[in-house]
């Protein structure tokens, strides 16, 4: 920044406003241009004696550099000095001997005026000196700070993950995820808003959120100092206030890169972490939180400041970067008011589309607060720079992997009144997908979250808008290729009502499948859990067409059986509760299933279906969960539903039964 800093302080400790400028860039400002300073015989000497005194540990190319590029000033297009560094000082055909203190310079009325090259007294270079290092050195720290807070932010999921991979026993690790990881931070609520308006996080999460802000206030105050008696401040409380509103400001910057990060669908942590999408979106609103009190508070700072301090904020306030600077805030605020829970779920739409604008506005008030003000100088906009990349990288991707299913038409079947069957023939997905529907609104850029119904059942395009379903073979069989991906949805206000009015149209839908998400693309997957020698058995339970997402998993376990053979006394079983029987029919039609009486098995899976009547979830888990065999434990449904598997299954967990959760849920 002030490399070398005694060159910095020399330059700063020339008064220029004693030159005599002619030139109309500097009466215009008020102050020397980067044209006078170029040109002004008596500065350039001034400085040029100043560093051949100051910096004689340093070699003459060193100097040369700093006085071709920071004479002029600091911005980005200004003219080179007149004369080289050693041109100047050849020049010069004596020492200075007049202070620059002004007590044996030239009086033009009462305006000091510097015609010949000035002494900078020691006094005056001591002061910039000073000012100029403790500046710099804190400086360093805000980056360095940041820079900590970036890289820890990604790692700690990355290691936590990987702390799965140690050799513990089964039982300590059991007990750790009962009681430390899964379970609520208290209350029994996480999938269901408390109040309609808070999310409570896991203990696992709130563990990685308390981190995060504990950090962010710990790096908000260290490696800050005062200069004592700073030139550039009239107290040294003042210094410590703007070091701090820097310091928040920089970290505030590192956190908008941590914000796009966790929020993006191609989060390169959801590649290397077990970690699941909504845990990252959790965490990406606490630190969008976060980032937003920071701006505030570097705001409210400078705000204080320039109406305490300097009395300058009549002036500065009218200023280009002030103004941006207002502007990122406000939309910084605005985000966390137009995000609350309420409206994100009965409001998606409107919520998508505030939430992009309010964050394109953020971020180039950022930019603008930063590059009008500093001209690119001090490498405060590479922070932004890198979120725009995070962000630029996941809508690339995104846009990628719906390009590369091109355009297809989906074919929508009414299977009651809230349920509908969407068929998307050659359609070659897995897991979860988003789905753009290019016809029911003109806002194509809206896509909507889907699990694939996993099924190798064909069917046709006349099939898929009521001509029937064929017969399924009821023994299982090894699956061929799939003819298409099946999504089933249930009717609710917004995109899945346009959806539902289609139904039954033999032109289908135009749509875009940006697929697939999920577990294939996972280092460290658990979203398709694996069985093991400690795991040997899966127990689903499903609501409604959270079927979807259990569909896969029975696929996996019919696997496992094939290659690890079938243990002794295993467990299989589907738990499904659903209030229509017509989705049942539409399920069980496209699935190899069998029936013995009031027995039903989807090939190796024995499922217990509840029409109309709540599961009872702890019945179910105390009855199926062992302390001799391992179980796993498959959730999706209602948040509700979700909510109680994960606390009757975590209190069993701290009680001894062998456990591994698997929630599926997507989180808006």
């Amino acid at each position: 920044m002030f490399s070398p800093l005694c060159a910095a302080a020399c330059y700063n400790s020339i008064d220029s406003s004693m030159l005599s400028c002619n030139d109309t860039a500097s009466a215009d400002a008020g102050a020397p241009s980067p044209y006078c300073l170029a040109n002004n015989d008596p500065y350039l000497e001034t400085l040029a004696y100043c560093m051949s005194q100051r910096c004689a540990d340093y070699d003459a190319a060193t100097l040369e550099a700093y006085f071709q590029t920071n004479a002029p000033g600091n911005y980005v297009d200004q003219p080179a000095p007149k004369w080289t560094y050693q041109e100047t000082l050849m020049k010069m055909t004596a020492a200075p001997n007049a202070s620059s203190s002004g007590s044996d310079m030239e009086m033009a009325g009462m305006v000091m005026v510097m015609d010949t090259p000035v002494l900078v007294d020691d006094a005056t270079y001591q002061l910039q000196y000073r000012t100029l290092g403790t500046f710099e050195e804190v400086e360093i720290n805000h980056e360095r700070y940041g820079l900590v807070l970036l890289a820890s932010g990604a790692a700690i999921p990355v290691a936590a993950s990987l702390l799965r991979l140690l050799p513990l026993p089964v039982k300590l690790t059991n007990w750790v995820y009962g009681a430390l990881i899964n379970p609520p931070l208290f209350g029994s609520y996480h999938a269901v808003p408390v109040l309609g308006v808070a999310i409570i996080p896991t203990r696992g999460q709130a563990i990685f959120i308390l981190y995060l802000i504990v950090v962010n206030a710990v790096l908000s105050f260290v490696g800050i100092w005062s200069a004592s008696s700073s030139s550039w401040y009239s107290s040294d409380d003042e210094e410590i206030a703007i070091y701090i509103s820097n310091r928040v400001g920089v970290l505030s910057f590192a956190n908008l890169v941590l914000v796009f990060l966790f929020s993006s669908r191609n989060n390169f942590l959801l590649w290397l972490t077990n970690w699941s999408s909504s845990t990252f979106l959790l965490a990406h609103r606490w630190v969008a939180l976060i980032c937003a009190v920071q701006a505030m508070l570097h705001s409210a700072i400078y705000l204080y400041d320039r109406k305490v301090f300097t009395g300058t904020y009549d002036v500065q306030s009218q200023e280009p970067f002030w103004i941006w600077g207002i502007v990122a805030t406000v939309a910084a605020t605005a985000i966390l008011f137009a995000s609350v829970v309420p409206l994100r779920r009965r409001l998606y739409e409107v919520f998508l589309v505030t939430h992009i604008v309010l964050a394109v506005l953020m971020v180039v008030g950022c930019y603008q607060h930063i590059v009008v003000h500093f001209q690119n100088v001090y490498g405060y906009e590479l922070w932004i720079y890198l979120a725009i990349a995070v962000w630029v990288f996941d809508r690339a991707v995104r846009l990628a992997r719906a390009l590369k299913n091109g355009v297809r038409r989906a074919y929508v079947t009414k299977v009651d009144d809230d349920y509908f069957r969407v068929d998307i023939p050659s359609l070659d997905c897995s897991g979860q997908v988003y789905i753009y529907f290019l016809t029911l609104s003109v806002r194509v850029w809206e896509n909507h979250p889907f699990s694939v119904f996993s099924t190798s059942a064909r069917f046709t395009a006349e099939q898929a808008v009521g001509g029937g379903e064929k017969e399924v073979d009821p023994k299982p069989t090894v699956p061929a290729k799939p003819s298409g991906a099946t999504f089933f949805i249930k009717k609710q206000g917004g995109m899945t009502a346009l959806v539902a009015a289609a139904a039954g149209s033999a032109s289908g839908l135009l749509v875009l499948v940006e697929s697939s998400y999920g577990s294939s693309g996972k280092l460290l997957q658990e979203d398709v859990p694996e069985v093991s020698v400690q795991y040997p058995n899966i127990v689903c339970i499903a609501g409604g067409v959270g079927i979807t997402a259990i569909m896969p998993v029975l696929e996996r376990g019919q696997t496992a059986i094939k290659t690890m053979g079938q243990p002794t006394s295993t467990t299989r079983k589907l738990f499904w509760g659903v209030r229509s029987g017509e989705l049942v029919d539409a399920v069980q039609s496209a699935v190899a299933s069998e029936t013995d009486g009031e027995c039903v098995r989807w090939g190796s899976f024995d499922v217990e279906i509840s029409i109309g009547k709540r599961l009872d979830i702890q019945k179910i888990l105390e009855a199926e969960l062992r302390s001799d065999q391992g179980t796993i434990v498959v959730v999706c449904g209602p948040g509700s539903m979700s909510d109680e598997v994960r606390v009757v299954s975590s209190r069993l967990a701290r009680a001894g039964a062998l456990v591994k959760l698997v929630e599926h849920a997507w989180v808006l």
